[in-house]
Protein backbone atom coordinates (compact mmCIF):
# COMPACT_ATOMS: atom_id res chain seq x y z
CA UNK A 1 0.00 0.00 0.00
CA UNK A 2 2.83 2.46 -0.06
CA UNK A 3 4.29 4.49 2.73
CA UNK A 4 2.11 5.24 6.36
CA UNK A 5 3.26 7.97 9.33
CA UNK A 6 3.83 11.21 9.53
CA UNK A 7 6.96 12.70 7.14
CA UNK A 8 9.39 14.51 8.88
CA UNK A 9 10.38 17.94 8.47
CA UNK A 10 13.65 17.62 6.28
CA UNK A 11 13.91 13.73 5.27
CA UNK A 12 13.02 10.28 6.07
CA UNK A 13 14.09 7.22 6.96
CA UNK A 14 12.65 4.63 5.50
CA UNK A 15 13.19 1.12 6.29
CA UNK A 16 12.60 -1.67 3.23
CA UNK A 17 13.19 -5.21 2.05
CA UNK A 18 16.95 -4.42 0.90
CA UNK A 19 18.03 -1.68 3.59
CA UNK A 20 17.43 1.36 5.14
CA UNK A 21 16.59 4.42 2.80
CA UNK A 22 16.38 8.35 3.28
CA UNK A 23 13.99 10.47 1.55
CA UNK A 24 14.15 13.90 1.05
CA UNK A 25 12.00 16.44 -1.09
CA UNK A 26 12.63 20.07 -1.47
CA UNK A 27 10.81 22.94 -3.81
CA UNK A 28 13.21 21.42 -6.85
CA UNK A 29 14.54 17.79 -6.22
CA UNK A 30 12.96 14.66 -4.57
CA UNK A 31 15.34 12.23 -3.76
CA UNK A 32 15.41 8.26 -2.05
CA UNK A 33 18.85 6.67 -2.00
CA UNK A 34 20.05 3.51 0.27
CA UNK A 35 22.06 4.92 3.39
CA UNK A 36 22.21 1.14 4.36
CA UNK A 37 22.05 -1.94 2.15
CA UNK A 38 21.08 -5.49 3.03
CA UNK A 39 22.87 -8.27 1.24
CA UNK A 40 20.00 -10.19 -0.86
CA UNK A 41 20.79 -12.80 2.06
CA UNK A 42 19.25 -11.22 4.61
CA UNK A 43 16.51 -9.37 3.44
CA UNK A 44 13.98 -7.42 6.00
CA UNK A 45 10.78 -10.42 5.65
CA UNK A 46 7.88 -8.82 4.91
CA UNK A 47 9.20 -5.43 3.30
CA UNK A 48 8.64 -4.49 -0.37
CA UNK A 49 12.09 -3.63 -1.96
CA UNK A 50 12.99 0.53 -2.54
CA UNK A 51 14.74 1.59 -5.76
CA UNK A 52 17.23 4.53 -5.54
CA UNK A 53 15.26 7.08 -6.78
CA UNK A 54 16.20 10.95 -7.82
CA UNK A 55 13.75 13.64 -9.85
CA UNK A 56 13.99 17.16 -10.94
CA UNK A 57 10.92 18.62 -10.39
CA UNK A 58 11.14 21.20 -12.84
CA UNK A 59 12.43 18.06 -15.53
CA UNK A 60 15.26 17.85 -17.10
CA UNK A 61 17.95 20.58 -16.87
CA UNK A 62 18.57 21.91 -20.82
CA UNK A 63 22.08 20.90 -22.16
CA UNK A 64 23.39 24.10 -23.31
CA UNK A 65 23.62 25.21 -19.53
CA UNK A 66 25.63 22.00 -19.15
CA UNK A 67 27.81 22.83 -22.15
CA UNK A 68 27.95 26.32 -20.83
CA UNK A 69 29.36 25.24 -17.56
CA UNK A 70 32.51 23.40 -19.27
CA UNK A 71 33.27 26.41 -21.59
CA UNK A 72 33.64 28.45 -17.76
CA UNK A 73 35.64 25.72 -16.16
CA UNK A 74 38.24 24.97 -19.65
CA UNK A 75 38.92 28.77 -19.63
CA UNK A 76 41.38 28.15 -16.76
CA UNK A 77 41.96 24.38 -17.03
CA UNK A 78 44.81 24.58 -14.24
CA UNK A 79 42.38 25.84 -11.65
CA UNK A 80 39.22 25.33 -9.53
CA UNK A 81 36.30 26.97 -10.48
CA UNK A 82 32.24 26.86 -8.87
CA UNK A 83 29.17 27.46 -11.02
CA UNK A 84 25.66 26.49 -9.73
CA UNK A 85 22.24 25.83 -11.80
CA UNK A 86 19.65 27.71 -10.02
CA UNK A 87 16.06 27.75 -10.13
CA UNK A 88 15.36 31.28 -11.30
CA UNK A 89 12.31 33.24 -13.12
CA UNK A 90 10.74 29.98 -13.67
CA UNK A 91 14.05 28.39 -14.99
CA UNK A 92 16.85 27.04 -14.67
CA UNK A 93 20.04 29.66 -14.98
CA UNK A 94 23.74 28.89 -14.85
CA UNK A 95 25.60 31.39 -12.61
CA UNK A 96 28.92 31.72 -11.55
CA UNK A 97 29.20 33.97 -8.26
CA UNK A 98 32.05 35.49 -7.32
CA UNK A 99 35.14 33.41 -5.97
CA UNK A 100 38.72 33.19 -5.43
CA UNK A 101 40.31 30.03 -6.96
CA UNK A 102 43.89 28.45 -6.71
CA UNK A 103 45.21 24.91 -8.70
CA UNK A 104 43.59 23.15 -5.50
CA UNK A 105 40.45 25.06 -4.25
CA UNK A 106 37.81 27.91 -4.85
CA UNK A 107 36.11 29.96 -2.02
CA UNK A 108 33.00 31.22 -3.39
CA UNK A 109 29.39 33.16 -2.33
CA UNK A 110 26.66 30.74 -2.03
CA UNK A 111 24.01 31.56 -4.65
CA UNK A 112 20.45 30.75 -3.63
CA UNK A 113 17.55 28.18 -5.07
CA UNK A 114 20.50 26.01 -6.14
CA UNK A 115 19.64 22.48 -7.67
CA UNK A 116 23.34 21.46 -9.07
CA UNK A 117 26.69 22.48 -7.56
CA UNK A 118 29.27 22.36 -10.23
CA UNK A 119 33.60 22.82 -9.49
CA UNK A 120 36.08 22.03 -11.36
CA UNK A 121 39.44 20.49 -9.64
CA UNK A 122 41.60 21.71 -12.59
CA UNK A 123 44.28 19.00 -14.41
CA UNK A 124 43.70 17.15 -11.47
CA UNK A 125 40.76 13.90 -11.62
CA UNK A 126 37.30 15.01 -10.23
CA UNK A 127 36.47 13.10 -7.02
CA UNK A 128 34.83 14.39 -3.77
CA UNK A 129 37.34 15.79 -1.33
CA UNK A 130 36.46 15.60 2.56
CA UNK A 131 35.59 19.69 1.75
CA UNK A 132 33.65 19.02 -0.51
CA UNK A 133 31.64 16.34 1.85
CA UNK A 134 31.51 19.65 4.57
CA UNK A 135 30.12 21.85 1.91
CA UNK A 136 27.59 19.10 0.35
CA UNK A 137 25.14 19.26 3.87
CA UNK A 138 22.45 20.54 2.03
CA UNK A 139 19.69 18.68 -0.55
CA UNK A 140 21.06 19.07 -4.20
CA UNK A 141 23.01 17.24 -6.95
CA UNK A 142 26.47 17.89 -6.56
CA UNK A 143 29.42 17.48 -9.64
CA UNK A 144 33.08 17.38 -9.67
CA UNK A 145 34.64 18.10 -13.42
CA UNK A 146 38.52 17.17 -13.25
CA UNK A 147 41.59 16.45 -15.98
CA UNK A 148 40.50 19.82 -17.45
CA UNK A 149 43.71 19.68 -19.26
CA UNK A 150 43.15 16.84 -21.26
CA UNK A 151 39.17 16.47 -21.47
CA UNK A 152 36.27 16.24 -18.83
CA UNK A 153 35.63 12.81 -20.57
CA UNK A 154 39.04 11.29 -19.92
CA UNK A 155 38.54 8.79 -17.48
CA UNK A 156 38.24 9.88 -13.86
CA UNK A 157 36.90 13.08 -15.13
CA UNK A 158 33.74 13.56 -14.30
CA UNK A 159 32.10 12.85 -10.82
CA UNK A 160 28.20 13.33 -9.86
CA UNK A 161 26.32 12.81 -6.25
CA UNK A 162 22.88 13.55 -5.18
CA UNK A 163 23.45 15.13 -1.16
CA UNK A 164 20.79 14.62 1.56
CA UNK A 165 21.78 16.62 4.32
CA UNK A 166 25.38 14.80 4.71
CA UNK A 167 24.31 11.47 3.48
CA UNK A 168 25.70 10.98 -0.29
CA UNK A 169 24.96 8.59 -3.21
CA UNK A 170 26.92 8.71 -6.59
CA UNK A 171 24.18 9.38 -9.55
CA UNK A 172 24.42 9.52 -13.11
CA UNK A 173 24.38 13.00 -14.30
CA UNK A 174 23.42 12.36 -18.09
CA UNK A 175 19.74 11.96 -17.18
CA UNK A 176 19.38 15.31 -15.68
CA UNK A 177 20.52 17.26 -18.31
CA UNK A 178 18.69 17.44 -21.58
CA UNK A 179 20.84 16.84 -24.22
CA UNK A 180 18.28 16.60 -26.85
CA UNK A 181 17.65 20.30 -28.61
CA UNK A 182 17.01 22.89 -26.34
CA UNK A 183 14.64 25.51 -26.21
Amino acid sequence: KGLVGEPGLGYNYILARNGLFIRAENEHLVATVPIFKLEELRPVRGLAPLDKRVALKHGPIPGLLWRGAIKICLEDPHSECYLAIVWERDRYELTRPHQDATAASVSYERPRNVVVDIHSHGAISAFFSTTDDQDDQGLKISIVVGHLDKSPWYPDGLASRVCIYGYYALVAPVPLFNTGEDV
